[in-house]
């Protein structure tokens, strides 16, 4: 269903590139008078375009999950204020973050679209915080059918999203659109010169990296046990970069089994990240047990752009596996076949078979920011 509106306010707690180039989108058409930001934490908010109005939120905190969920649902209210008070004539383009974000549209009047990159209640059953039987599941559920049904427009980024989505409201239309990696101007420098490799002295090192959030569901554990059987591949590190509720169990377990091809790091600043990307070999994309056709995760696109091949632990049957599959980009194995990740590392490692790389390269042409025009084809039947 189309809506012609001349506003349009956006909502996402915590706004990364692809909501800044959905929101750059829509202002560059020349199709609204006003674009707005109901946003909490902005990454690079000097990318923003200038003309597009920001309204302030709580920012997500991830410390655990008494500050997660009391920044939810802070978020959640601070936004039903900000459209009633502001955005009254705004159509409203939510994202699933705030997770509770949908119950604003029973105090509202305006038409809204949505974009499904996390499914709840669903994505919370996955990481354990509720139940499959308890009353909050069965409420969300029933609730979702209407909150679907009813919005101008559904986006999902994956097809199995899509799936969960049409499983809470059968008869709801669900654009796909993946999403897409990251702009950014590769470095020329060689292995030798890149400032990541001379910070943590790897210049003789061919990593392995692991980057992003290391929370509950995810399974690392399979990484260290990989690291334990190439401990004798001695040019071989495991580099992990980031932050999470499983940070502290991976530092044990390389203690526990002492190894010293693995190195633990915190989130690494824009330029040394980018820095890092290019210095990678074999980029590790992980999705948890139950949410194998809930997401892709982001860095997944990222990695691509690089020509970095992916090394995916996850179902056979998951988005993640499909798209590693389809395009020939790397190999996904289940988190047990440590053997045969072992092998497609030594593989990869020795330049044999399959030129990963190259196919990354080209599967990355598929997922530009070209896609964040997609969403105005759809809210203007511009196709």
């Amino acid at each position: 269903m189309a809506h012609k509106s001349n506003k349009i306010v956006f909502v996402n707690q915590s706004s990364g590139y692809l909501m800044i180039d959905i929101a750059n989108a829509f202002c560059d058409s020349g199709l609204f008078d006003k674009v707005a930001l109901i946003s909490g934490k902005i990454k690079n908010k000097d990318s923003l375009h200038p003309n597009i109005h920001l309204s302030s939120i709580k920012t997500y905190s991830k410390k655990n999950v008494i500050d997660r969920t009391v920044s939810w649902v802070i978020a959640t209210i601070q936004t039903l204020f900000w459209v009633l008070c502001k955005y009254r004539n705004y159509h409203v383009f939510l994202t699933s973050n705030p997770p509770p974000i949908a119950f604003i549209t029973s105090f509202l009047s305006n038409p809204y679209s949505v974009l499904i990159y996390d499914l709840y209640p669903k994505g919370l059953i996955k990481g354990q915080f509720i139940s499959e039987k308890s009353m909050i599941n069965t409420f969300w559920s029933k609730y979702n059918a209407k909150f679907f049904l009813n919005a101008n427009n559904v986006f999902a980024i994956t097809e199995g999203i899509a799936k969960g989505i049409k499983k809470y409201s059968p008869q709801c239309q669900v654009d796909v659109i993946p999403v897409w990696y990251e702009s950014v101007k590769k470095t020329t420098q060689s292995f030798d010169e890149n400032q990541f490799v001379k910070k943590y002295a790897l210049e003789d090192k061919f990593i392995i990296l692991y980057s992003g959030n290391m929370g509950k569901s995810h399974d690392l554990e399979s990484l260290i046990y990989l690291a334990d059987l190439l401990k004798e591949e001695k040019e071989i590190i495991f580099v992990f970069a980031g932050e999470g509720w499983k940070k502290k169990i991976i530092n044990d377990l390389i203690a526990q089994l002492n190894l010293e091809n693995c190195l633990l790091l915190s989130y690494q600043s824009k330029d040394l990240f980018w820095d890092c990307l290019s210095a990678t070999r074999i980029g590790v994309v992980s999705v948890a047990k139950g949410a194998e056709l809930l997401c892709i995760p982001s860095k997944t696109y990222n990695l691509l752009s690089f020509g970095i091949p992916i090394l995916g632990i996850a179902e056979s049957f998951s988005d993640l596996a499909h798209l590693i599959n389809e395009n020939q980009v790397g190999e996904c194995f289940t988190r047990e076949n440590i053997q045969g990740m072992a092998k497609y590392v030594k593989a990869v490692k020795a330049r044999k078979g399959m030129d990963y790389s190259e196919n990354a390269r080209k599967t990355a042409e598929k997922f530009t920011s070209a896609n964040a025009l997609k969403f105005l084809d759809c809210l203007y039947d511009l196709k």
